[in-house]
């Protein structure tokens, strides 16, 4: 999940034979979760940018998703230093 494309497309994880899923706010990565999970789908790792401007950002996002799936493994991105997450 990143609002930049280029971000998302960055990871290259296709590339390395993973199937991915890209969302552009943290709403989007709830509801295509939260699709999968209901269909006995689970996500292996999950990206999140912290920072979406007019969205839903990763912090955020992980909490509602981690109420249906404790365990999921997330990384964070953020091209900013000062966050007191990092």
């Amino acid at each position: 999940m990143d609002d930049e494309p280029i971000m998302r497309e960055s990871l290259a994880l296709r590339d390395l034979g993973h199937e991915v899923i890209e969302t552009e706010d943290g709403r989007f990565a709830i509801d295509r979760f939260r699709q999968n999970w209901e269909t006995g789908l689970n996500f292996d790792l999950l990206f999140h940018d912290l920072t979406i401007p007019g969205g839903l950002g990763g912090c955020e996002t992980l909490e509602v998703i981690r109420a249906f799936n404790p365990g999921v493994c997330a990384v964070v991105m953020i091209g900013y230093t000062y966050s007191k997450v990092m």
